[in-house]
């Protein structure tokens, strides 16, 4: 401590811009580490998504198939009871 006290209020405004700084670094990095959370929990579930219409295009595409072979199989009874 220093008779006239410039030294003390010098540090206290160091303490007080790093503390700032420290402050508005950590908020910085907090909002960047929930934005980051978001994202990859919005990328999981856009591939959940996009991988569950797949499947749904190919239950689809069977369903379709079966249907097909069952009017073919009605078709053909129809046309076995008419002879």
């Amino acid at each position: 401590m220093t008779l006239n006290g410039k030294e003390d209020t010098l540090t206290v405004k160091w303490a007080v811009w790093i503390g700032i700084l420290v402050i508005l670094f950590g908020s910085l990095f907090a909002g960047w580490q929930s934005n980051n959370s978001r994202i990859t929990r919005l990328e999981t579930n856009l591939e959940y998504t996009v991988r569950g219409i797949d499947e749904l295009k190919t239950s689809q595409g069977k369903i379709a198939a079966v249907l097909d072979e069952i009017r073919f199989d009605q078709r053909r009874r129809q046309a076995k009871e008419k002879d």
